[in-house]
């Protein structure tokens, strides 16, 4: 994990702080906050104290990016579509299309509920193998643990069933997919007929490149409880798709489930996909998931030959992310937008959503956020991202700041003092009152990590 080898960097905390003697309760801590957006901070030379936490951080992010680029991976430049995102993001809002999670889900029409509980739901994805009759050059399995290993070996979903049930957890939302589910029809079959027995209101969905789906294992699928269906389309820069690329899709809008695609977009591949989604639209499919395209450390000569790069930087947080899609490439963000607006503004009754890495990286902070209670007033959770999140100031900021926390939390239930760092830490809620004073104050996003000795508070970063 990135970020180790500082000693301050790795503090952790149980939920409590130090903080000056109550003398009366004037404000109630809030527990959740509306979204701050996070951006990477720049150093802070006339102020020492947070200089050194900033350049801390931003020497490991450093270090991690040198340490891919001499695995030969390439960058572009930094920043390099953010204006040109915001400027699209601006006319969507100005078009009615929704925005979730922070600006990392972002929705024309309808949006498949198991998307929806992929960040608060009870909500899981199984597979039986990681084989698969394709070779995509940007499949994301081989960033899969143990990939090698359930290339050959199939997984235990049905011990993994099980204990879910015997642990009694009301899942509402199940999905099977691969590798390609369907290479194995009878297992695929037998997935949904246990989830459905077991689960009977639960949301079934399985993943499939519609290899070897025939009508017969289509009627199959729905008997045994098989609600949504999302076929991925193999698409490249210079394909040219053809009516027998949507056959598979067709046929299955004919039966009562709801039909969907999920891919990732290619830079460079507007024109195809527009053609995509006129064709699901026409078709009456329910809905199409873009996915930002990703590196999954796995195969760079061939995204190197077609001009990729990986976004500079690749995520605003540095984490050990556990989703195998691992890198963005500079520019699907904006074709995902682009194709969102073009939806837009033709009508299309498909659901389109865009579900960007950013958007994965939501589930996983999610999930280690509600892993166990925590209760600390100076934090609250960000309603949009899922960081714990909590607002400092450092150094000659503090004095400023404190008189005016005084005034207004006089029993200082929402604030409090860490000389070691002098640095003082409040709740978020009280973030816009501080910033009519002129300091700069830093979000510092947190996330629940289990250690040997129990759950513990992680930082990840300090952030303008």
């Amino acid at each position: 994990m990135a970020g180790s080898k500082s000693k301050k960097r790795s503090k952790k905390s149980r939920g409590t702080a130090s903080r000056p003697t109550p003398r009366r309760q004037q404000l109630t801590p809030a527990t959740t906050v509306a979204h701050i957006p996070l951006e990477l901070p720049e150093p802070a030379p006339d102020n020492p104290p947070l200089n050194e936490w900033i350049v801390r951080y931003l020497t490991i992010y450093q270090e991690y990016l040198i340490g891919a680029a001499n695995k030969g991976v390439e960058f572009g430049e930094p920043y390099q579509h953010d204006d040109a995102c915001r400027e699209v993001k601006e006319r969507l809002r100005e078009k009615g299309v929704t925005f979730r999670n922070g600006e990392a889900s972002i929705v024309h029409g309808d949006i498949s509920t198991a998307c929806i509980a992929c960040t608060g739901g009870d909500s899981q994805s199984f597979f039986y193998s990681l084989r698969c009759p394709k070779n995509c050059f940007f499949c994301f399995n081989h960033n899969q643990n143990n990939y090698a290993g359930y290339l050959d070996d199939d997984r235990d979903w049905r011990s993994e069933l099980a204990a879910i049930m015997e642990a009694g957890r009301p899942m509402t939302h199940l999905a099977l997919t691969g590798g390609e589910p369907l290479m194995r029809p009878d297992e695929a079959c037998a997935f949904f007929e246990i989830a459905r027995a077991n689960w009977p209101d639960a949301h079934l969905r399985l993943y499939t490149s519609g290899e070897g789906l025939t009508r017969e294992i289509m009627e199959r699928l729905v008997a045994a409880g098989m609600n949504e269906i999302r076929f991925s389309i193999k698409l490249d820069v210079d394909t040219i798709l053809t009516p027998q690329d949507f056959e598979f899709i067709r046929m299955s809008c004919e039966f009562p489930v709801s039909t969907m695609v999920e891919m990732p977009v290619m830079p460079g591949t507007f024109d195809q996909m527009t053609g995509i989604l006129r064709e699901l639209d026409a078709l009456g499919a329910f809905g199409i998931n873009l996915l930002e395209f990703c590196y999954a450390k796995h195969n760079w000569p061939e995204f190197a030959k077609r001009g990729f790069k990986v976004k500079n930087p690749p995520f605003t947080v540095l984490y050990d992310w556990g989703y195998a899609g691992s890198h963005p490439i500079e520019g699907s963000d904006l074709e995902c937008l682009r194709l969102l607006e073009y939806a837009a503004d033709q009508g299309l009754r498909l659901g389109v959503h865009y579900c960007s890495l950013e958007n994965k990286h939501r589930d996983q902070v999610y999930q280690m956020n509600h892993m166990a209670p925590f209760s600390n007033p100076c934090f609250a959770m960000d309603d949009g991202d899922f960081y714990w999140k909590t607002c400092k100031v450092f150094g000659a900021d503090v004095a400023p700041v404190r008189r005016l926390l005084e005034s207004v939390d006089a029993a200082g239930r929402l604030w409090s003092y860490d000389a070691e760092d002098d640095c003082l830490a409040f709740n978020s809620q009280l973030r816009d009152r501080v910033l009519e004073l002129p300091v700069r104050v830093m979000t510092s996003a947190n996330i629940l990590v289990k250690y040997p000795e129990g759950v513990m508070l992680r930082e990840l970063g300090l952030f303008d």
